[in-house]
């Protein structure tokens, strides 16, 4: 697919609405402010609200105030046994911070009154016009990064399935609500538990977190909608030596690039 990110390319503009949700730590602070001006810039969708749910952090609440944008403490909204102490024989915290980002995504409509959110990691930007949807289609975005570690917990969750040949980890998905509402509802069947108690009660969290939210709602909607979407290639960037780069030293060394993603394991 790289072979083709020199050819010219355009997105639809869409007049569906959507709200933004960056789940932030406090260490990302330093790149998250590129990631909202790229997407203020690039996102061809009505955006009604910017929302960070982050930390309980006084540097970013003043960072939504400078910004414009409006900060939820994840405390407040993440399920009840996220914040309870937690910890590994070892002693280890046992519900580390990307597990916490990847359940504020996917209980994002229990905390957001929108119908369709743009989960947007806080070290991923945009660099050229992209929508999220094609007429009443949403666009499923794919990578490159496709594993078979993330199988176990999609077959417990959602089998029996095929899964879709490409990634959907692409650092961002939009959420359609009824559709994370026919997902939540699905692993209630199969497994008598919410989606977020569901994760709880399957995932190592302190070694090996097996989840890719992208990769099971993505795949969901493969299975039991595929008439609700259309895929696309992200023409999307890992480029972790770049953390500190501007949006616009990015765009001119990545000019055929639509997303660069500054992600660092």
């Amino acid at each position: 697919m790289r072979l083709c990110s020199h050819l010219p390319r355009r997105y639809p503009r869409s007049e569906k609405p959507l709200a933004i949700m960056i789940p932030l730590a406090e260490k990302d602070l330093g790149r998250v402010a590129r990631a909202v001006e790229s997407l203020r810039q690039h996102v061809l969708h009505p955006i009604s609200e910017i929302v960070i749910a982050g930390q309980d952090s006084d540097a970013i609440r003043a960072f939504c105030a400078n910004h414009g944008l409006r900060y939820v403490c994840e405390n407040d909204v993440l399920p009840a046994w996220v914040n309870e102490p937690r910890l590994t024989p070892e002693g280890g915290l046992r519900v580390r911070g990307w597990v916490r980002q990847q359940l504020l995504k996917l209980t994002v409509f229990e905390w957001l009154d929108a119908q369709n959110v743009l989960v947007h990691d806080a070290d991923n930007c945009l660099l050229h016009d992209v929508s999220y949807f094609e007429g009443e289609r949403q666009v499923l975005y794919l990578s490159d990064e496709f594993t078979k570690h993330y199988q176990p917990l999609l077959d417990q969750a959602l089998g029996p399935f095929s899964r879709f040949h490409r990634s959907f980890v692409t650092h961002f998905m939009l959420l359609q609500r009824d559709l994370v509402g026919e997902l939540n509802a699905h692993v209630m069947r199969q497994q008598g538990l919410s989606m977020a108690d569901f994760i709880a009660t399957r995932l190592d969290m302190a070694h090996s977190c097996m989840l890719s939210e992208f990769e099971l709602y993505g795949n969901f909607v493969n299975t039991f909608h595929p008439e609700r979407f259309v895929t696309r290639y992200w023409f999307g960037r890992n480029a972790s030596n770049d953390r500190d780069a501007s949006l616009a030293c990015l765009r001119a060394k990545y000019p055929s690039m639509n997303f660069v993603a500054t992600h660092e394991h």
